[in-house]
């Protein structure tokens, strides 16, 4: 992992310190399948088609944040804020994403399916 802002946890799974704020970060095209993020704050942060495949973003808040092209499938929002966010394109089958975000219009670029959970 080339950012300092990531910690590697034994198994493998990649983490971010809790209650850290990001801002202005470019992680666009990585691979951060199963990444750790509880409690993170997320500011004009580029995740544009990186892999997330399986993330926990528990109580984590996003403003202006670019998931546009993301593979967010089976990912975790649960009590997340997202803001001004973009997910043009973005992968969310099996994800579970804020019943909020669907009524606010958020997620109308993006792709869902059955599987993917409000909460």
């Amino acid at each position: 992992m080339s950012s300092p802002l990531f910690h590697i946890l034994p198994d493998g799974t990649p983490f971010l310190e809790v209650n850290t704020p990001i801002r202005g970060e470019d992680f666009s095209d990585l691979n951060l399948d199963e990444l750790v993020s509880v409690w993170v704050e997320f500011h004009q942060v580029n995740f544009r088609n990186c892999s997330l495949r399986g993330a926990d973003f528990t109580e984590a808040t996003f403003e202006e944040v670019d998931f546009s092209g993301a593979d967010l499938r089976g990912a975790l929002f649960y009590a997340a804020n997202i803001e001004a966010c973009r997910l043009n394109g973005a992968d969310l089958r099996g994800a579970s994403v804020p019943l909020y975000a669907l009524k606010l219009g958020a997620l109308a670029s993006a792709r869902i399916d059955p599987t993917t959970k409000f909460i």
